[in-house]
């Protein structure tokens, strides 16, 4: 979903989880990416193999 650059609450909505939890999930994927936007963190996990 980040791929898609969904906004968080659209992100917990799907998933079926809160807010807070996606926050915490994509903050931490984007800073161990050292990038600053859903999207690109998204292409770069994709590119590393993490999310199909």
């Amino acid at each position: 979903m980040l791929v898609e650059g969904l906004p968080d609450a659209k992100i917990a909505r799907r998933a079926g989880v809160s807010l807070s939890t996606v926050r915490r999930h994509s903050m931490a994927i984007r800073e161990k990416l050292g990038f600053e936007h859903h999207f690109a963190a998204g292409v770069a996990a994709v590119r590393r193999g993490w999310i199909k």
